[in-house]
């Protein structure tokens, strides 16, 4: 299929098409974003997330790693982490790189090998995409387009970086998540010494370019990209003048690469608003629960300190009548949060009602009758 009638079909398809699964403290859509990209029109296939009333939000770009099977791999993937932004106060906006998802074109994967290496005209596209969609977001009438954050996951991260360092310096921040690049699923760093030194010179001349604050996480036990790597990464991008920001977290499940999933949360939200707040960007309000935590039991403020930092949204707090709490997520639907922290207090406890809604207090948490 010529690639414009299959952008003229997935446009129609999807485009401004609203998920029937928001919540109603978001507005969230399925769409393909119209891009060109060298003279050529594509479309990106996203997914999109914002607070549900009138107005203009800042722009947050969440953007995918690779995969072996790419077009297995959806924007709506990473529909928390575009949720969780839009909890925030930001008009967020996953997107998946040509050859990926619903999205027109093919997947560039052209690295070079471990002796040849090539990372910059590897990461030449991924940044194009970016650029792409970001100036297509920005004409939106619910986006401000005098502030933009991106967020990316392995080969993303170091895109998002490639993105902060364009002629026009388009991002207030850049947050890369796992990022690196290797040149064959069936290799590792350690395999490719002369590899990561092209990688690493690559990130440091990015520097050179950009004046964006970054926020870089990695895991311990990342088996893609070591935190070995990764201070080598910092150490290049720090030299030629960049302001980047390292955490290296504890161990994550068997492989501390996939920090992207929901589980790992309360690992990386905590380090991600403290670095929105420094730059005094939109992040989650650590005071919002302050009422409630007033009147808990120590043991009980512990558990809201967990539920504040840990799950992504949509989430939902149960308080029973001798002030223990409760939680439930609902993978998209605030409903079904409601629901499962219900049942899950209603298990082990009386009077219960629910008290808050992701970082919000519901209007009667106050009130016992209120069920």
């Amino acid at each position: 299929m010529k690639s414009g009638s299959w952008v003229a079909t997935f446009l129609s398809l999807f485009l401004l098409s609203p998920n029937s699964l928001a919540s109603p403290a978001l507005h969230t859509e399925d769409l393909m974003l119209p891009v060109q990209i060298d003279g050529r029109t594509e479309a990106l296939g996203a997914y999109l997330a914002r607070p549900d009333k009138p107005g203009r939000y800042p722009i947050a770009l969440i953007v995918n790693g690779s995969s072996p099977e790419p077009r297995q791999q959806h924007a709506d993937g990473l529909a928390h982490i575009a949720r969780d932004f839009a909890h925030r106060g930001w008009l967020a906006v996953s997107v998946s790189f040509r050859g990926y998802g619903y999205s027109s074109g093919t997947r560039h994967d052209d690295a070079g090998s471990c002796k040849s290496p090539t990372v910059a005209k590897f990461f030449e596209p991924y940044a194009k995409d970016l650029a792409a969609a970001l100036s297509t977001i920005k004409h939106r009438p619910d986006a401000d387009p005098s502030h933009s954050i991106g967020l990316g996951i392995s080969i993303g991260g170091v895109s998002v970086l490639a993105l902060a360092a364009q002629p026009d310096r388009p991002l207030d921040a850049a947050i890369n998540l796992s990022g690196g690049l290797y040149p064959d699923y069936s290799l590792r760093e350690e395999q490719c010494p002369e590899f990561n030194d092209d990688l690493v010179q690559y990130v440091g001349k990015l520097a050179e370019r950009s004046r964006a604050s970054t926020l870089w996480l990695y895991a311990e036990n990342d088996q893609s990209f070591s935190p070995e790597l990764a201070r080598r990464m910092l150490k290049s991008y720090r030299a030629k003048g960049g302001a980047a920001e390292l955490a290296v977290l504890p161990p994550f499940w068997r492989d501390g690469h996939q920090l992207y999933r929901h589980e790992a949360s309360p690992l990386i939200r905590p380090r991600i608003d403290s670095f929105l707040r420094g730059l005094k960007l939109p992040s989650i309000d650590s005071h919002a629960l302050a009422s409630l935590n007033a009147i808990l039991p120590p043991e009980s403020r512990k558990s809201l300190q967990v539920y504040l930092e840990g799950d992504s949204s949509e989430k939902a707090l149960a308080l029973s009548g001798d002030k223990k709490l409760f939680w439930g997520r609902g993978y998209g639907s605030l409903d079904d949060a409601r629901s499962t922290a219900l049942k899950q207090c209603q298990s082990e406890a009386t009077g219960c009602r629910i008290v808050a809604e992701n970082n919000e207090l519901v209007e009667s948490w106050q009130d016992p009758a209120a069920i």
